[in-house]
């Protein structure tokens, strides 16, 4: 723990990891971070870009159930079930996040060169 408080010493420093959480788009509220949510994810269904949705189970904003309707409405998108997890993914699957990734880059940059060489 003692690595996860030494950046807030104070009572003042606590202030953003407090409002963070108060920001999360949970049922509409706050209204402003929903539309804000609401347009994003409409950029992201308008986008052709290749993405990459990790979900674990039974997550905590993202539920493997909302990660696959979620991603039906995306092109290019790969969702990659981690299984037991919600919401520290990156800590619970450090390395298989961090191979996912590799892999996913390596393939992407494969697949610039082909089309480079065309």
């Amino acid at each position: 723990m003692s690595a996860y408080r030494a950046p807030f010493p104070t009572p003042e420093s606590w202030w953003p990891t407090w409002r963070f959480p108060n920001e999360l788009p949970i049922t509409g509220e706050p209204p402003d971070v929903y539309a804000t949510l609401v347009q994003a994810h409409h950029a992201l269904a308008q986008s052709t870009y290749p993405k990459l949705l990790f979900a674990g189970n039974p997550g905590t904003l993202v539920s493997p159930s909302f990660a696959e309707s979620f991603t039906k409405r995306l092109s290019n998108c790969r969702v990659i079930r981690l299984g037991a997890g919600r919401h520290y993914l990156q800590e619970d699957h450090a390395q298989v996040i961090g191979a996912t990734v590799n892999q996913w880059l390596t393939e992407l940059r494969g697949g610039l060169h082909a089309n480079r060489n065309r």
